[in-house]
């Protein structure tokens, strides 16, 4: 959802996503923005490709609750990037 769409209800505003961007690109970083949906196997797509794109840096913001749709954490360590990833 971006910055000037109405959440409903059970939807949280993107903002950490365009705040971190301002502050990276402040910085003189590159940066690319992506949002993959709460899909499992869409969501597996999109970091296989977001990790193999070569990145210096990838940071991840959202997605990362204690629901039974957080997929996130158990993709990154089937990806084989657990070392990586803290809650």
């Amino acid at each position: 959802m971006g910055i000037t769409e109405t959440p409903l209800p059970h939807q949280i505003r993107r903002s950490n996503a365009y705040a971190l961007q301002a502050l990276f690109t402040q910085t003189g970083a590159d940066v690319s923005l992506f949002h993959l949906p709460d899909d499992r196997e869409e969501l597996s797509l999109g970091l296989t490709n977001i990790l193999g794109a070569g990145f210096d840096a990838v940071v991840l913001s959202g997605a990362v609750s204690k629901g039974r749709a957080d997929h996130l954490p158990g993709l990154l360590r089937e990806l084989g990037w657990r070392k990586f990833f803290t809650r």
